[in-house]
């Protein structure tokens, strides 16, 4: 099993000369040391052609460096209190996640939130 592991500025700069000289994604990939995948990934969320902007190594590991990070839900107040009701009248983690869903009272719980706060 492979660790995923983010892209160094100095990959990143190998990305951005590549690209610049027309390399296919293959070729980079193989060169930085990545999956295809992750170059594909790279270059469509950095790359700027709406701009008529090509990738540049440094904006995007500014970007990645201030990606604002999806904190952990933490069940508290009003919700807690939905769960633990919904729980006794023996509804599952799965089922309880799908009825707030529907209910809008939150977009996105995970089953496993649930579960790891029992």
């Amino acid at each position: 099993m492979v660790n995923y592991k983010r892209l160094t500025l100095q990959q990143r700069y190998l990305i951005q000369t590549l690209n610049h000289q027309h390399k296919n994604q293959q070729d980079i990939a193989q060169q930085v040391g990545v999956s295809q995948s992750t170059i594909w990934r790279e270059l469509a969320k950095h790359n700027q052609q709406h701009s008529k902007q090509t990738y540049e190594a440094q904006q995007a590991q500014q970007q990645s460096a201030t990606a604002k990070k999806r904190l952990p839900y933490k069940l508290q107040c009003s919700l807690l209190t939905t769960v633990l009701t919904r729980l006794i009248d023996r509804l599952s983690p799965e089922q309880i996640c799908g009825e707030l869903q529907r209910m809008a009272i939150q977009k996105v719980l995970h089953h496993e939130t649930i579960y790891r706060y029992l």
